[in-house]
């Protein structure tokens, strides 16, 4: 398992993740964290469930832990 920290400056770009995801050769082997707001979308939640990479919730007192199942 890969874990993929993006840092929370990091603009939302789908079209970079999905590159980044293919660039494992299997997505399933990868986990992706993020702080910002931006990536916690139902169309990055979409993007990783069609590829069959996980996404990890923060659970934080800064941050809303996200209910995703992927």
């Amino acid at each position: 398992m890969v874990l993929l920290q993006l840092p929370p400056d990091l603009p939302l770009d789908l079209g970079w993740l999905q590159s980044v995801l293919s660039a494992f050769g299997d997505p399933s082997r990868v986990a992706v964290e993020s702080l910002a707001p931006d990536w916690q979308g139902e169309d990055v939640r979409r993007q990783l469930a069609v590829s069959g990479a996980a996404w990890v919730g923060i659970d934080s007192p800064h941050h809303q832990l996200t209910e995703w199942v992927t």
